[in-house]
């Protein structure tokens, strides 16, 4: 027989900078809140991906960024396109949990880097 194990966590993360000296408390970089849900087992053993390196997507949901090169304020990437990067779950063969397992490499206002849930993404 096959065994499917499946686990779902709520987490509401935070993307921060060091804080300075003066600043009490570092600022919140982006924060959002996340449903993950994870299986691993079946028939090959390996977690289920919804994309693939190098597909095209664009982003369904609202995010906030504030690191992105050349915006010194924050940057709204809902109705982005990008291309996926990197799957973060696989990582010198062993399966991780990650509650943003990819990235998403986008071109525009500069080319930059986030890391995104699934369901943050569609294909394009």
């Amino acid at each position: 027989p096959h065994h499917i194990a499946c686990s779902a966590i709520m987490l509401t993360s935070c993307r921060s900078a060091a804080g300075s000296a003066r600043q009490a408390a570092p600022k919140c970089h982006s924060a959002r809140s996340v449903m993950s849900v994870r299986c691993f087992g079946g028939d090959s053993g390996n977690a289920h991906s919804a994309f693939e390196i190098g597909a095209k997507v664009k982003v369904i949901k609202s995010v906030k960024v504030f690191h992105v090169p050349k915006v010194s304020a924050e940057l709204e990437l809902e109705g982005l396109d990008g291309v996926i990067t990197k799957n973060v779950v696989h990582y010198k063969g062993k399966l991780l949990s990650s509650n943003l397992p990819y990235v998403v490499q986008f071109l525009a206002p500069a080319k930059f880097n986030v890391h995104m849930a699934e369901d943050e993404i569609a294909a394009l």
